[in-house]
């Protein structure tokens, strides 16, 4: 059985200079039990690293997907409290509940939750956004918009100097056409995991809100999903740089829905109020 220690003497032996061995097994000790219950990451990757010797030949592989699951834990963990104080924030408002049972199950950012394609690829959270605002900004909620639809409401530098023509000139028809191949492009950009700039972001929702319909929600949750894109980029990079020891599939990256469901009771907690 462990000796516990208080809070204060785990500190003391930490910064302690030259520990003896059984200051050094109290602090291992100390330092597993805090992680594991107050982390989310796997119990047998955390028993792995924390015994791994400096002699052993998969050290920097333990140790690589050990510091990649403890960063992906806590963001993936912001997340989650990030929505669950939305939800809260929902039910103060009075807004419709619809489609509780799937934020209950998923949380207001699960739907978008990176996903690997058939081929490998990766399915952006943004690029996710995109193919479900096809249905959120539609008319009939049964008639998705097309692909191309969608795209008008990208802007183009030239949308000023368009909306002053007249609209069966020549002159309109050129520009609009040149604007619609850039729409159509950057679209496609989108989708295949380029992210928009700031500002792009703004013009594009304002463009698809119906008038008079407030787009705070909708461009929270469109940031916060470039935000988590560059997350994956991000920590995609340091996995390549640090060798790809393992695979980055079994890691937490592509996995937000193991995090997610350790709040799904507060969160049905906070949608039944």
């Amino acid at each position: 059985m462990p000796t516990i220690l208080p809070e204060g003497e785990i500190k003391r032996i930490a910064l302690k200079p030259n520990q003896t061995k059984a200051d050094k097994a109290l602090q291992e000790d100390a330092m597993k039990r805090l992680l594991h219950e107050h982390t989310f990451v796997d119990s047998d990757l955390i028993e792995i690293a924390s015994t791994v010797r400096m002699s052993d030949p998969e050290r920097p592989r333990i140790e690589q997907q050990f510091w990649q699951d403890i960063r992906i834990e806590f963001y993936y963990s912001l997340l989650s409290n990030l929505s669950l104080d939305i939800m809260e924030r929902f039910v103060e408002l009075g807004i419709d509940s619809k489609g509780s049972d799937e934020m209950v199950s998923q949380g207001l950012m699960g739907i978008l939750a990176p996903k690997r394609k058939p081929d490998g690829q990766i399915f952006y959270p943004f690029a996710q956004l995109l193919d479900r605002w096809k249905s959120v900004f539609s008319e009939d909620p049964n008639e998705p918009l097309t692909w191309r639809e969608l795209s008008k409401a990208i802007p183009h530098p030239s949308d000023q100097e368009i909306a002053k023509l007249d609209l069966k000139s020549k002159e309109y028809k050129d520009l609009w056409d040149i604007a619609m191949d850039t729409r159509k492009t950057r679209l496609k950009e989108w989708r295949s995991g380029v992210l928009p700039r700031d500002e792009q972001l703004l013009s594009f929702v304002e463009n698809l809100l119906p008038e008079n319909r407030d787009g705070h929600y909708a461009w929270l949750v469109a940031h916060l999903s470039l935000i988590w894109g560059r997350l994956i980029k991000q920590e995609i990079h340091r996995y390549e740089a640090g060798g790809s020891l393992y695979d980055i599939d079994d890691g937490l990256l592509f996995r937000y829905e193991d995090i997610w469901k350790h709040y799904r009771d507060q969160a049905a907690d906070i949608l039944a109020t």
